[in-house]
């Protein structure tokens, strides 16, 4: 049992830990609705192409052409100066960022407690999240999945190996009574 003990690699858990760290303050940092701001960004603009697109097929003696001109007349239309911006994030998305940083904070744990297993699972299914949700392209949010990575390929030892049956025998060996020097229980 020593020398599987002593066979055992060892893990950097300090060094993994404050990665780890690093890793929610990122989280905390990052800005998840700023993907769903230029995603409606993209729409938006895709719907003026499309408008724009439509409005050449009409014919221009169309009925619609001849109210909008007749209402143009008696009203201003203005265009918005800028789109809107999304003032809060979805409900969704924040339970997806405290999702990541809960399977991130429960990683730590693990690591802690040195359940390998526990660790890799709960960092793979962070980066899922985390690649379902936000948006790839985003810098901040490919470096976040390239740490991940990074974790998840560091090779971690298998779990410790299992001695309790030379405990048990310690025990057994400190709890007998003393024997007396002729041989008689005292």
């Amino acid at each position: 049992d020593l020398g599987q003990l002593r066979n055992v690699e060892e893990v950097d858990v300090d060094g993994l830990y404050l990665r780890l760290t690093a890793l929610r303050e990122s989280i905390e940092e990052l800005d998840i609705a700023v993907s769903i701001g230029t995603s409606y960004q993209q729409q938006l603009a895709q719907a003026r192409e499309q408008q724009a697109v439509d409005s050449a097929e009409e014919q221009p003696g169309s009925l619609l052409d001849s109210g909008l001109d007749f209402f143009g007349s008696i009203f201003v239309w203005r265009e918005w100066d800028d789109t809107p911006d999304i003032a809060q994030p979805s409900r969704e998305l924040v339970t997806v960022k405290q999702t990541v940083n809960l399977m991130l904070e429960q990683s730590q744990l693990s690591l802690l407690t040195r359940r390998w297993t526990v660790y890799q699972q709960n960092l793979q299914r962070a980066r899922d999240l985390l690649q379902s949700h936000g948006a790839a392209s985003e810098q901040a949010v490919s470096q976040i999945l390239s740490e991940l990575d990074n974790l998840l390929a560091g090779d971690l030892p298998a779990e410790l190996p299992d001695i309790s049956q030379s405990l048990r025998m310690v025990r057994q060996l400190n709890f007998r009574p003393p024997a007396s020097v002729d041989g008689a229980p005292q």
